[in-house]
């Protein structure tokens, strides 16, 4: 039997490279990437934020993950590490997002829904008040607000921003209409309300709408007042209502809210306008009126008022 002489696959005169044996504790992982300390200051400041949006720490581990180019994972180990060293609060919203609503609560959903429909806000903005006055998480408010649409429970909103093109029939009665209630002297926002309401589209988006058309003169110019200027008519109504709302009780931005539905204009900013009449001295009765009630109480303050203009 005839012995085969194995041929030696390296050079002559060079050594083999020696292969240092693998750490039996480090084989098989991967080097974990250290936190910088600009990295941590980023996940105490996003933590914070996205805690206030009612997001869990599941959601917020992945979305800084995302905005670090680190796993979810990673990050919520940091997060919990950091809470655990007091260095970031409890997230709360988990407690929030478990506990049912109860059916109080249910109704005043779909009562203050309505109501902020009004004030033509979009969902995200309704949840978030709604969020704020019953303590709860505005994610989950905003999934209730969903359900509730779908199950026909509470209406469409006509203020969500929507992505659907304009047709040309709906362009052309937009162009129309514009012509139409500008020669009834309504104002840019009057006119937006009007045909958002027809069309059933969000006033923000028709308003966005004619401002192209405008721009790209297929509409003409408004020549009735605009929509931040108010007329001294309308400035004179302000104050005779102010005054004549403030002897009923209200507070200055349901004032605003009530004059605004006279004017058509948006409450904000009329609330915006009170202040800056008061600041200027123009509501001088009002305010000597606000506090007399604030000692005498209202009927008392509104009789020695009266006595004092006699």
């Amino acid at each position: 039997m005839t012995s085969v002489r194995t041929r030696k696959t390296h050079r002559r005169g060079k050594p083999r490279k020696k292969v240092e044996p693998l750490d039996e504790g480090l084989a098989g992982k991967r080097k974990r990437r250290k936190y910088t300390d600009e990295e941590i200051e980023i996940i105490k400041r996003r933590y914070t934020e996205l805690v206030q949006e009612g997001l869990s720490d599941r959601q917020i581990g992945k979305k800084i993950g995302e905005e670090l180019g680190r796993s979810s994972g990673s990050v919520k180990n940091k997060i919990m590490k950091l809470r655990k060293n007091n260095k970031i609060e409890d997230n709360s919203n988990k407690k929030k997002i478990e506990k049912k609503l109860t059916s109080s609560e249910l109704k005043l959903i779909k009562r203050r829904y309505v109501e902020l429909l009004e004030e033509d806000l979009i969902d995200n903005q309704i949840a978030r008040r709604i969020a704020k006055e019953l303590g709860r998480s505005i994610s989950s408010l905003k999934t209730r607000i969903r359900k509730m649409r779908k199950k026909g429970e509470i209406e469409e909103n006509p203020n969500r921003q929507e992505r659907k093109e304009f047709s040309e029939n709906e362009i052309e009665l937009i162009k129309r209409r514009y012509s139409e209630l500008v020669e009834e002297g309504l104002n840019d926002r009057q006119v937006a309300k009007k045909i958002s309401s027809e069309l059933k589209r969000g006033l923000r988006v028709v308003e966005g709408k004619l401002k192209l058309l405008r721009k790209n003169k297929e509409i003409e110019e408004n020549p009735s007042i605009g929509v931040n200027y108010l007329s001294e008519e309308e400035v004179e109504l302000i104050k005779r209502r102010y005054f004549e709302f403030l002897q009923e009780g209200l507070d200055d931005f349901n004032i605003a809210k009530k004059i605004g539905e006279e004017l058509g204009r948006n409450a904000r900013s009329l609330a915006n306008k009170i202040r800056q009449l008061k600041k200027s001295g123009e509501f001088a009765d009002a305010e000597a009126l606000r506090e007399r009630e604030d000692i005498l109480g209202v009927a008392e303050a509104l009789e020695e008022f009266g006595e004092e203009d006699g």
